[in-house]
This record gives C-alpha cells, sequence and structure tokens, in this order.
C-alpha cells in the first residue's frame, strides 16, 4: 500500500508543470526533506519536521536513513518544476518559514501524508493545525517513520544529538 501511494505520488507530482508567478522558480535545491534554497535564500517548509539527515529507524529489522528518504523524496516532488513558496516569517535561524508548492502540490503536506515529516509542534501546538489529520492517516497507515519499530520524533532526534 505504501509503495503504491509513493509511486501515485511521483507520477502525479511529475505530470504537474511549473507554476507562475512572482515568487516561482525552476532555480531550487533541496537541502534536506524540510528545507530548501530558492533563488538563493533558505526556506524552511512551515508545519512539518523530516527526519534530519543521517537519522536512522529500523524498518522491518533494517537500519533505514529516513533523513536520506525524505530529502531523496523531496528532490523527486520538485523534480524540474518551478516552486513557489508563500510566507515572509523568519525562525530562529534567519530562514524564512513558508509553504512551498509545485503547482498545486503541497511539498510539507505531501511529506506529511507520506509519512516522511511530522507535523511541526511548538510548546506541544501544531503550527499548521490543518496537517494533523494528514498526520494521523499516515499514522493508522503505517506508512514511512510510521513503520518503524521505534519511532523517533526529528525534534527529539536533534535534542539526543546536542547532548
Amino acid at each position: 500500500m505504501a509503495i503504491i501511494a509513493l509511486v501515485l505520488a511521483t507520477v502525479l507530482a511529475g505530470m504537474m508543470g511549473a507554476s507562475s508567478g512572482p515568487v516561482a522558480s525552476a532555480n531550487v535545491r533541496v537541502i534536506d526533506g524540510d528545507t530548501i534554497v530558492l533563488d538563493g535564500e533558505r526556506i524552511r517548509i512551515v508545519g512539518m519536521d523530516a527526519c534530519e539527515l543521517g537519522q536512522t529507524m529500523i524498518v522491518d529489522g533494517r537500519e533505514w536513513d529516513c533523513g536520506e528518504a525524505g530529502r531523496i523524496r523531496m528532490v523527486q516532488l520538485i523534480g524540474s518544476n518551478a516552486v513557489r513558496c508563500e510566507g515572509e516569517r523568519r525562525d530562529v535561524y534567519g530562514r524564512r518559514v513558508a509553504r512551498c508548492f509545485v503547482g498545486e502540490l503541497d511539498l510539507g503536506r505531501q511529506l506529511v501524508a507520506e509519512g516522511l515529516a511530522v507535523v511541526y509542534r511548538f510548546r506541544g501546538r501544531p503550527t499548521a493545525p490543518e496537517l494533523v489529520a494528514v498526520e494521523a492517516e499516515a499514522r493508522r497507515a503505517g506508512i514511512g517513520l510510521w513503520s518503524a519499530e521505534e519511532i523517533i520524533d526529528p525534534g527529539a532526534h536533534r535534542r539526543r544529538a546536542r547532548n
């Protein structure tokens, strides 16, 4: 089931045309599953938190690099299409925090739907409440990080790495 969803999402993303508008660009570089560089500006995708690069979990008894999986999936979703980002808020690291799209495809929502990211929560509250049901469905389906033997939230992983 997870493979079918992944293939379907890849096909749909490939079918979407380039979007137009003042903040759309094909000049994009993927840093990881939740950060891109668009026309030289670092953008943190709002409302979701993807696994960190190098973060691994055990799935079906084997180590799975969920951070790299999220980065690769973001690259696939974007392909050679233009990316449009909406939002001007900055985070504590100076990155613009924005919703980003390829055509009508919301990149952050898609990674949460595929189980490659969780809803980002600040002080226990979701920063994108509209993604809570999307995350719950991925969890119910047991896809992506929700298929791991032990789920390690990306925020918890970062805290462990600092200590």
